[in-house]
C-alpha cells in the first residue's frame, strides 16, 4: 500500500499528520514519565537559572524544554535546558519569573506549547548576551583623514609652496579588535578597542631642473580606537539576532610622512621627515546581525559613526630641503597645511567577528 495518495497533485497527508502526533504525544508522555521525580535543587536568581536532580540518566538533552510546577499543579514557569550532567540539568528560566520558583517544585519536560521563555524562535535555545568577540574591520570612510602629497619643485625664485595635495586618504581596508559585552536584564552593554592601518601611499617627483635629481616621499598612517555600545534593541529571530546600539568612538589617529631628495647617481638625503596625529570622537550608530551556534557566534556589523569633536591635532616635522629658500611661508607650516590632517564628516565601517558567548 502506498504510503501517500495524489489527488489533483497534492499529497494526502492528513491520517499520517494524526499518526505523528500520536507518536509524538506518547514519546513525550514516556519522556515525561523517566522524568517524574525532578525537582528544583538550586536556584540563582541573578542568573535566571535552576538547577534539577535528573540529568543525562533520565534522557535529558541540551535543548530540551521543561516547565515547572507549583505544589497546586499550577504551571510557574517554562525554561530551557542549557547544560546536563549525569545527575543534573541546568535550566534557563525568565528573570521575572524565576521569583516564584521555590526549592522542591516539580520539574516536566514539555512539547513547547506552553511557551517557555528559554527559547526563541525556531526552537533554539535563547544564548546569553554577555560574549568576547574578536573583529576584522574595513573601513571605507574613517573617521578622520588626511591628504595624499607628492613634491612640487619651485618654478621660481619666490613660491607659497612645496607640496601638492593629490588626493584625500579616508580608506583602511586592514582593521583588527576585540570586544566584550554584559548582559544588562536584556540590553547590552558592550566595550572595545581596535587597531587599524590606512593604505600606503607613496609619490615621485622632480627635485629641480636636472632630471637626475627626485623626490620621493612615503605617507603610512594609522589610528588606535576605543568604543562603548549600548544595544537598546534586540531582535532573536531563532539561531540570530538583529540587534541595534549606540554609543561613543574615540579614534587616535597618526600619519608619518618621510621624503628623500635621490639622484640617478645614486645619492640620498632624507629632506622631510614628519608626524601628524589627531583625536576624533564620534557618536556610533551600529546594526549588528548575530548567528549562534551555542556557545560560539559569528556577526556582521554595519556602524555608521558622526564625528562631533578633534581634539589633540599636533604637527611636527625635521627639515633639510634646500628648496625651502624659495618658500614665502615657513616650510613645517607650508607641509601642515597641504597634508590637512583633520576631522571627516563622516565615518563607515564593516565589522566581521566571533565570539563566545557565556
Amino acid at each position: 500500500m502506498p504510503i501517500f495518495h495524489f489527488s489533483k497533485g497534492e499529497p494526502n497527508v492528513t491520517h499520517h499528520k494524526s499518526t505523528l502526533h500520536l507518536i509524538i504525544a506518547m514519546l513525550l508522555s514516556l519522556a515525561a514519565g523517566s522524568l517524574h521525580a525532578a525537582t528544583v535543587d538550586k536556584i540563582n536568581k541573578k542568573k535566571g537559572l535552576l538547577l534539577i536532580n535528573e540529568g543525562k540518566s533520565s534522557g535529558l538533552k541540551p535543548k530540551a524544554k521543561v516547565c515547572v510546577y507549583g505544589p497546586d499543579g499550577k504551571k510557574i514557569t517554562c525554561g530551557v535546558i542549557t547544560k546536563v550532567k549525569e545527575a543534573t540539568a541546568t535550566v534557563k528560566v525568565s528573570k521575572k519569573k524565576i521569583a516564584k520558583v521555590a526549592k522542591g517544585m516539580e520539574v516536566k519536560l514539555t512539547d513547547g506549547s506552553e511557551g517557555a521563555e528559554g527559547e526563541v524562535a525556531g526552537g533554539a535555545a535563547k544564548p546569553g548576551h554577555s560574549y568576547i568577540k574578536g573583529l576584522y574591520i574595513l573601513s571605507p570612510m574613517t573617521t578622520a583623514t588626511y591628504q595624499k602629497v607628492t613634491y612640487q619643485r619651485p618654478e621660481a625664485a619666490s613660491v607659497d609652496t612645496l607640496w601638492k595635495a593629490a588626493e584625500a586618504s579616508g580608506l583602511s581596508l586592514f582593521g583588527v579588535g576585540g570586544e566584550v559585552g554584559l548582559d544588562m536584564s536584556g540590553k547590552l552593554l558592550a566595550a572595545g578597542a581596535r587597531l587599524k592601518r590606512y593604505r600606503e601611499f607613496t609619490a615621485v617627483a622632480d627635485y629641480d631642473n636636472d632630471p637626475a635629481n627626485y623626490v620621493e616621499n612615503n605617507q603610512v598612517a594609522q589610528s588606535f580606537g576605543v568604543w562603548l555600545d549600548f544595544y537598546w534593541m534586540i531582535i532573536n529571530m531563532g539561531g540570530s539576532k538583529l540587534e541595534f546600539a549606540n554609543g561613543l568612538d574615540i579614534d587616535m589617529s597618526t600619519m608619518v610622512l618621510n621624503a628623500a631628495q635621490l639622484s640617478d647617481a645614486g645619492d640620498e638625503n632624507e629632506i622631510y621627515k614628519a608626524t601628524s596625529k589627531i583625536t576624533v570622537m564620534s557618536l556610533r550608530n551600529v546594526l549588528s546581525y548575530k548567528m549562534f551556534f551555542d556557545p560560539i557566534g559569528i556577526n556582521a556589523d554595519i556602524n555608521v559613526m558622526l564625528p562631533l569633536v578633534a581634539s589633540g591635532a599636533s604637527f611636527s616635522a625635521d627639515v633639510n630641503d634646500n628648496n625651502t629658500t624659495s618658500l614665502t611661508v615657513d616650510p613645517v607650516e607650508d607641509l601642515k597645511a597641504t597634508v590637512d590632517h583633520k576631522k571627516a564628516g563622516l565615518g563607515l565601517e564593516l565589522i566581521f567577528g566571533a565570539y563566545f558567548a557565556f
